[in-house]
């Protein structure tokens, strides 16, 4: 079995305040919780998790904002140790903004 180790960079910028905070510094007040899961039994994301198999499609990234509002989040989802793909390739990279009475994504 091979498991897939990746690093998630989330960037948060809230409209109108220029603010943009990635995941390993300290957290803005717009971002509460940020964490990568696998699917659970009902097909969304699960609990928690630190590592994945080659198997375990789709990864979920769940990003909490600490109040419901408009703010665009870009998730990149960054290779760390996955044999075959070079080091620090960007595998994934989404941007999604939120609507007024969103507070998760």
């Amino acid at each position: 079995m091979v498991k897939l180790i990746a690093i998630v960079t989330v960037f948060l910028c809230l409209f109108g305040t220029g603010i943009s905070q990635e995941s390993d510094a300290p957290p803005v007040s717009g971002l509460a919780d940020a964490f990568l899961a696998k699917k659970g039994v009902d097909g969304r994301a699960g609990e928690p998790a630190a590592d994945f198999l080659v198997t375990d499609i789709p990864i979920f990234c769940v990003v909490r904002l600490s109040s419901p509002g408009v703010a665009t989040v870009r998730l990149d989802f960054i290779a760390a140790n996955v044999p075959g793909v070079t080091r620090e390739t960007k595998v994934v990279s989404l941007r999604y903004v939120t609507k007024e009475a969103e507070d998760r994504v």
